[in-house]
């Protein structure tokens, strides 16, 4: 399990680096860059706790039996889809502070 924290981290790393990245771009390209950047830190925060709950459920199913295991990797799967969904609306609802497309930019670091 230490090689799949160390790999944990590394996509941790690379989240932010890539976050930081996409800041700096968006500060210079974006109309409104203080709600673009918002957008995108709340983005990557959802990705880096995203990141750190797939970590724990496959840490989890690989101490249950198959059956189970699949079931719980399902469940764990749909609840960072509703997690993404949600922040996603979320944007859109308070978009007068934060940046949707910011929100999906930072939520896609995970992706990278």
């Amino acid at each position: 399990m230490k090689k799949a924290k160390n790999s944990l981290i590394g996509l941790i790393i690379g989240i932010l680096f890539f976050a930081a990245i996409v800041c700096v771009v968006g500060i210079f390209a974006s109309a409104k860059p203080m709600r673009f950047v918002i957008g995108v830190l709340v983005g990557t925060f959802v990705s880096v706790v995203l990141s750190i709950h797939l970590y724990h459920t496959i840490d989890i199913c690989l101490d249950l039996p198959p059956e189970r295991a699949n079931a719980y990797m399902k469940k764990g799967t749909l609840l960072r889809l509703l997690g993404m969904l949600g922040t996603l609306a979320l944007s859109f609802i308070f978009s007068k502070y934060i940046h949707p497309l910011g929100v999906f930019i930072g939520i896609m670091t995970l992706k990278f």
